[in-house]
């Protein structure tokens, strides 16, 4: 573990969340110029921080 770096937070899971994320926000976006519904947006919102807290080990509520 490097010393800069916070508890739980090793360089290379670090890289594959910023990967993780990055795939998703492609998806993300590609499915919210396709929705016009403002429940549709909210249902993508909130699977996106979902998926966010599972790739992180965050705990969910």
């Amino acid at each position: 573990m490097n010393a800069g770096s916070p508890p739980g937070l090793q360089p290379e899971r670090l890289l594959r969340l910023l990967d993780q994320l990055d795939c998703l926000g492609g998806a993300l976006r590609l499915l919210w110029a396709g929705c016009r519904q403002r429940w549709m947006r909210r249902l993508l919102l909130v699977s996106g921080c979902v998926l966010a807290a599972a790739a992180t080990g965050l705990p969910l509520p």
